[in-house]
C-alpha cells in the first residue's frame, strides 16, 4: 500500500493500463475520429502507418474511413507532440496547437536556423503552399526531386570558384545554373525521398563554401517539349 492506504499498481497492472489505454488489448467499437481524440493524437509521421494503427484497434475499420475524415477537415495531420507528424481531431488540433506553438517556433529554429537564415518564413510557407496546390497526391520520389536557390555571402573570384567546384563534387546535384537576381545559383538535386532531400540539405547543402541563403522548391512535375510539330495544345 502507498501513502494514506492507495494500492500500487504492480509493474505490469501499470503495462496492461496503458496498453489499454492506447486500445491496444483489443479491437474496440469505436469510430476513427472517435478513437483518435480518445488517443490524443496518432502518430503519423508516416502517412501509411496510421491506416495500419487504427485497424489494430477498431473493429470496424474501413481504409476510406482514415481518408474521408482528413479529406473532409475531421481530423489534422500536423507537426505537434514531440515536433513529429501527428492526426488529431480538428478540435483537438485547435485546442493544442497555440499551446506547442512556441515550442515549435523554437524548433524550427534550432533544427533549420542555418538554413533559414535571411529566409521570410512566412513568404516561405506562402511558396511553398502555391506550388503544392493542385498537385495531388506526390509520390517519395517525386518529393525527392527538389530545386534549391542559393545565394553566396561573398562574390570573389575564389569565392565562385570553390563554390563551383563543391557544387561538381556532389552527385545529387544534377544541374547548376549561374542566374541573376536576389539569388546567384539555381541547382537541380535529385535524391531517392523527402528525408534524404532532408539529410543532403543539412549535410552537404549547408556545407557548401560561402552560402549565405539556401532555398528550396520541391518539383511537382517535369515537362521536356519534343519538336515543334509535335507539341499539341488541347483546349
Amino acid at each position: 500500500m502507498g501513502a494514506r492506504g492507495t494500492a500500487l499498481l504492480s509493474p505490469r497492472a501499470l503495462n496492461r493500463a496503458l496498453l489499454g489505454r492506447q486500445l491496444l488489448l483489443g479491437r474496440v467499437d469505436l469510430g476513427v475520429a472517435e478513437a483518435i481524440e480518445h488517443l490524443f493524437g496518432l502518430n503519423a509521421q508516416d502517412p501509411d502507418l496510421a491506416y495500419f494503427a487504427l485497424w489494430n484497434r477498431l473493429e470496424r475499420f474501413e481504409i476510406q474511413d482514415l481518408t474521408v475524415a482528413i479529406e473532409r477537415g475531421v481530423l489534422v495531420r500536423s507537426t505537434m507532440m514531440r515536433a513529429t507528424q501527428h492526426l488529431m481531431s480538428a478540435a483537438d488540433f485547435r485546442l493544442v496547437r497555440p499551446a506547442l506553438a512556441p515550442l515549435l517556433r523554437r524548433v524550427q529554429r534550432n533544427a533549420f536556423g542555418s538554413r533559414t537564415t535571411g529566409v521570410d518564413l512566412g513568404e516561405l510557407v506562402a511558396d511553398t503552399a502555391e506550388l503544392l496546390e493542385g498537385s495531388g497526391v506526390l509520390t517519395r520520389p517525386e518529393l525527392g526531386r527538389a530545386l534549391a536557390r542559393t545565394r553566396l555571402l561573398r562574390h570573389g573570384r575564389a569565392d565562385v570558384v570553390a563554390f563551383e567546384r563543391a557544387v561538381t563534387r556532389l552527385p545529387e546535384i544534377r544541374y547548376c545554373h549561374h542566374i541573376t537576381g536576389n539569388y546567384d545559383y539555381l541547382l537541380h538535386i535529385e535524391v531517392a525521398d523527402l528525408p534524404a532531400y532532408e539529410h543532403f540539405h543539412a549535410h552537404s547543402l549547408a556545407g557548401l563554401p560561402s552560402v549565405a541563403a539556401v532555398t528550396s522548391y520541391i518539383t511537382m512535375k517535369t515537362l521536356t517539349p519534343g519538336p515543334p510539330e509535335s507539341r499539341v495544345i488541347e483546349t
